[in-house]
């Protein structure tokens, strides 16, 4: 399944346009890496979270999913918060970590 995640963020990541990733409930662990992989990433306020359930689970993130993570999560703390601590984070919390663009409604 790696083999194939990585051949979409790969994807995702060279397409010629511009993408929006539109996240209106929970996105954890792939869903959160696959949300990140988008130019610009919009999230319901208080509906759902972005979420690494990795963390809790005492999973080994793979290379590719920290790569990605150090690529779009520009805050040394919110990196900390999502890959270390398995932080639930909710849209206008996100918004302030520089995680997302935007956490309206």
């Amino acid at each position: 399944m790696l083999q194939v995640f990585k051949s979409i963020v790969a994807e995702f990541i060279s397409l010629p346009m511009p993408t929006i990733a539109a996240v209106n409930g929970h996105a954890a662990a792939v869903g959160c890496a696959l949300a990140l992989c988008h130019d610009y990433v919009i999230m319901r306020r208080h509906r759902g979270v972005l979420y690494m359930s990795e963390v809790d689970m005492e999973f080994t993130f793979p290379y590719c999913f920290a790569a990605l993570f150090r690529a779009k999560v520009g805050l040394a703390q919110a990196l900390r918060d999502v890959m270390l601590r398995g932080a639930k984070i909710r849209g206008e919390e996100a918004v302030r970590m520089g995680i997302v663009d935007s956490g309206g409604a």
